[in-house]
C-alpha cells in the first residue's frame, strides 16, 4: 500500500519518523521532521502502520548526503545523513517525550568521537556472484551488504577485512550457507582495547579447522 504526500511531524522512540493521514499514525524508517514523502506500508499492527520511504518529495532541512556508499541499504546504522548536532537534538526530543510530565531532562552530552567509535564488531561472511564478501546485514534480512569504509567502527577493521578476503580466496575457504548448512566460515569479529589499542580478531566457523592457518596468522 502506497501513501502519498505524508508529512513527518516528529521523530519518536526507536528513531522512527511519525506522520498522520485520515486513518491514523504511520511510522516511517529513516525519516525526519519536515520530510514530505511517498511511503510504502510493510506492516500493520492494529490501527498503527509501519512504512518505508518510496520517494522523497521534499526533504527535511536537516538532511544531508551520507558519507557512506551503502547507507540506507546496509542495516548497520541510522542517522548518518544528518549532522551530529541534529542527532543529539532528536534524541533530546525523544527522551523528553518519554519522560513526559516528570520534568525536563538535562541536555544530552555528545560523544567526543561520533565516528569510528565502535570497539566491537561481528561481520557476517557471505558470497556474491561467486566471490566472498564481508559486511553487515541489510535491515530486516540476512543479506550481507559489503562496504569500503564503515563510519561507526575503526578504519583498521576494514583494512583487516581486505586482507582476510584475500586469504579466503587464496585458501579456497568454504563460506557457510545458512539455507543449506554447508560450508564453514561464518563471521569475522573484532574487539579493540581503548586502553592500549590492541585488537583481537575472532573467526567464527562451523568446524574447528581452517586451511593454511599459519599463513593467515603471519
Amino acid at each position: 500500500m502506497i501513501i502519498k504526500n505524508l508529512k513527518i511531524e516528529k521523530v519518536v522512540f526507536k528513531g522512527l519518523g511519525l506522520g498522520f493521514d485520515s486513518d491514523g499514525a504511520i511510522f516511517v524508517d529513516n525519516s525526519y521532521p519536515g520530510d514530505l514523502l511517498d511511503v510504502k506500508v510493510f506492516h500493520k499492527k492494529g490501527k498503527v502502520r509501519f512504512a518505508k520511504i518510496q520517494k522523497i518529495i521534499k526533504p527535511s532541512h536537516i538532511r544531508k548526503k551520507a558519507p557512506c556508499e551503502v547507507f540506507g541499504l546496509c542495516g548497520g546504522c541510522d542517522w548518518l545523513d544528518i549532522d551530529y548536532s541534529n542527532q543529539l537534538k532528536l534524541k533530546q526530543d525523544i527522551m523528553q517525550e518519554i519522560m513526559g510530565e516528570m520534568g525536563a531532562i538535562q541536555p544530552i552530552i555528545g560523544s567526543e568521537e561520533p565516528i569510528y567509535y565502535r570497539n566491537k564488531s561481528f561481520l557476517p561472511v557471505s558470497t556474491k556472484n561467486g566471490k566472498p564478501i564481508i559486511g553487515i546485514f541489510q535491515k530486516r534480512s540476512h543479506v550481507v551488504i559489503a562496504h569500503k569504509d564503515c563510519k561507526i567502527q575503526p578504519s583498521i577493521y576494514d583494512e583487516i577485512v581486505t586482507e582476510f578476503l584475500a586469504y579466503i580466496e587464496a585458501a579456497k575457504v568454504k563460506i557457510y550457507d545458512e539455507k543449506t548448512g554447508n560450508g564453514n566460515l561464518r563471521h569475522l569479529g573484532f574487539r579493540k582495547s581503548a586502553a592500549n589499542g590492541q585488537i583481537i580478531v575472532v573467526i567464527v566457523t562451523k568446524n574447528r579447522k581452517l586451511p593454511f592457518t599459519k599463513q593467515l596468522i603471519n
